[in-house]
């Protein structure tokens, strides 16, 4: 999952330097605007990747201030008790709620 944030987020920054005019992007002071990754996650089991892209590189503590990182935030929708997305009230808490009871048949 941290490998494919990550092409996930140099895909907006590239749609972003593509589409900034050549003026701008060349200034000084041209900077990217942050990307906060988010994982929304539905299945049965616990989630298991690593949620910091370091961690998928080998030997990443040799070099470290050289290797790109990143975290993102997991959002594991069936951990939530039904009682607490009730509670919360909001358009996210109902969508998780949906979530967790929809089946989806195939």
């Amino acid at each position: 999952m941290p490998y494919r944030l990550l092409w996930y987020i140099m895909e907006i920054w590239r749609d972003v330097f593509r589409d900034t005019p050549k003026k701008v992007r060349e200034q000084k002071d041209f900077r990217f605007s942050p990307i906060i990754p988010i994982v929304l996650y539905n299945g049965k089991n616990n989630w298991t990747a690593p949620k910091s892209f370091k961690d998928i590189i080998g030997q990443n503590n040799l070099f470290p201030e050289y290797i790109p990182d990143f975290q993102y935030i997991l959002i594991d929708v069936n951990r939530y008790d039904e009682e607490e997305l009730l509670e919360v009230g909001n358009l996210m808490s109902l969508v998780f709620y949906i979530e967790q009871k929809v089946k989806l048949r195939f």
